[in-house]
């Protein structure tokens, strides 16, 4: 289950089924909620890539925050470390881990209009791995430090992998609050897939 934060205080819910071996419809339908849909249209790729896969070989049956994050890669082996990694939209940067995981998280929000309302949505991008990572949390929170859209924000790592090559781990979240409680990881699969990586390499 995925829900949205809306400015007014209420939380849209909806299902994020995973859509292997369904035929891609349109860079217009990503996502057969509307409000998800329209969020991952406005998202650019965080690095150039080539294929991708889901972080954990069994995404149905391994339950965690991060259960529809991709991998994204560029090369076999370590080809694509220090690749640049750039913000998929402006946002603010609420979380930097340099040394465990090499994450970031950043918290965008658009005013999206879905049946005639428009309503101001909150969501989160997350990426991992990283090295030399370019951004900081402010310490001021009524200045909080901003991204734009397309802006690197580190290169492409192994930082946390044990055992494994090096490639991003990219994550969308959405729920009421950004709490381990409360978020949950949309289904990136179409999104991925009009945006040119192959699933499996």
């Amino acid at each position: 289950l995925v829900v949205a934060h809306l400015s007014d205080g209420k939380v849209r819910a909806g299902y994020a089924e995973f859509s292997l071996g369904v035929p891609l419809v349109s860079r217009e339908q990503l996502h057969e909620d509307p409000l998800i849909n329209a969020i991952l249209q406005r998202l650019q790729l965080p690095v150039e890539g080539e294929g991708w896969r889901f972080h954990n070989e069994s995404p149905l049956t391994h339950i965690d925050k991060d259960v529809n994050a991709i991998d994204i890669n560029n090369g076999a082996g370590d080809a694509d470390r220090g690749m640049p990694v750039v913000s998929s939209y402006e946002g603010k940067v609420i979380h930097v881990d340099k040394d465990g995981y090499g994450f970031v998280v950043l918290e965008h929000s658009a005013d999206i209009t879905i049946n005639g309302s428009t309503q101001k949505i909150i969501w989160w991008t997350g990426y991992m791995h990283m090295e030399n990572i370019t951004v900081e949390v402010s310490q001021d929170p009524s200045e909080p430090t901003i991204v734009e859209i397309g802006q690197q924000i580190g290169d492409v790592g192994k930082i946390g992998i044990d055992g494994s090559t090096s490639h991003l781990h990219y994550v969308v979240y959405m729920g009421p609050r950004f709490s381990n409680a409360d978020i949950h990881s949309v289904d990136l699969y179409q999104w991925a897939t009009v945006n040119g990586l192959r699933y499996g390499t």
